[in-house]
Parts: C-alpha cells; structure tokens; sequence
C-alpha cells in the first residue's frame, strides 16, 4: 500500500511539474534563421564565424575526406626519411606508390587536396568579409586580414608542395565554367 501511495504522489508531482512548465507561448515566437549574404555588409561577429571556418580546417587535416593522410607522413613518404614497408607493396598501395613517384590520379592525395582548397575558399571569404566590413575598428579587420592571409598562404604552400602547378583563385569563382587559371610551380609563391 506504501508503495502504491508513494507512485501516486510522485505521479502527481510529475504531471503538476509538467503541466507549469509547459504552458508558455516560447513555442509561438519565430527565430530568425537568416544568414548573412555571402558578398553583402559582414559584421565583426559574421567576419569572426568566417575566420572560424578557416582556421577549422588546420583541426582535419589528418584525417580529409575520411582519409589518413597526414601531413607530416606525406611529406615523409616524399623523402627518405621514411620507407614505406609493410608486407607487401600491395599494402597501402597508395603509400607506396607515393613513396615511389608513381602515384596516379586515382590513388593521390585527394583529402588532402579537398581540405586545402576548401581552406584557400574559406581565406578568401573572410578577406572579402573585412572588406564588406561594417561597423568594425581598422584595427581589427587588419588583424582578420592578416590572419586570413597567413592561413591561405600556409593552405597554397602545402598545395604547391605536393602537387606542384595548382589552380589559385583570390576571389569566389562565381560564373560558369567555375574555373581559374592554373599558376606553375615557380610563380605560387609571388602569389602568396
């Protein structure tokens, strides 16, 4: 009986506890969920959350496009700091192929490739967003461009490392075909 009454004065304390808590408009009050158009007027807070994006690349980099290609063990595997073994060649081909300059287009560094050029786009956002820049002190949109122009030129150094002559753009490729000139090996690093 004890028990029977416990559960019936904890029944009715949940549905009281229930019944307060849940009678409010909150429910009825729209949020906006605009974003700010890319291009148009950034805020400090819109130019933050890009620099954001730009830096959250350094924390994939490892592991791009749930791949492991590690910087440091790509670069490695480069040079002769590092012999790819294993029990065969056949183990991480891919490895040992880079290991030996006979990669192919299908068995590159392709996480690599699609986590840099993202960072590059996100560098050039944030550059763009500092020159939309509304409202924010000189000395902070200097310090937003200078680390945007660190962090791209880092992405285009370690793309220029491993693949040489690679397409660089500074500005969104807005227009059909979505394409940009593609610079030789030499001429990367006055761009940057």
């Amino acid at each position: 009986m004890k028990k029977y009454k416990l559960l019936y004065i904890v029944t009715v304390f949940l549905i009281g506890v229930f019944s307060i808590t849940s009678c409010s408009d909150d429910f009825l009050t729209a949020r906006s969920t605009e974003q700010l158009e890319a291009g148009g007027p950034a805020t400090e807070g819109s130019i933050l959350s890009n620099l954001a994006s730009a830096y959250q690349i350094l924390l994939f980099d490892s592991y791009a496009d749930f791949n492991y290609n590690a910087v440091l063990l790509m670069s490695d595997l480069r040079s002769d700091d590092l012999y790819k073994g294993g029990g065969s060649a056949g183990d991480q081909e891919q490895l040992y192929k880079l290991s030996q300059f006979t990669s192919t287009a299908a068995s590159t560094l392709d996480g690599l490739w699609s986590i840099y050029f993202t960072g590059l786009a996100r560098c050039n956002n944030v550059i763009i967003s500092c020159d939309n820049a509304v409202g924010v002190k000189e000395e902070k949109l200097e310090q937003f461009k200078a680390e945007a122009h660190f962090l791209r030129a880092y992405y285009v150094h370690l793309l220029w490392k491993f693949w040489g002559n690679i397409p660089c753009f500074e500005e969104p490729l807005s227009e059909p075909p979505y394409m940009t000139k593609q610079l030789p090996a030499d001429s990367i690093y006055n761009k940057i």
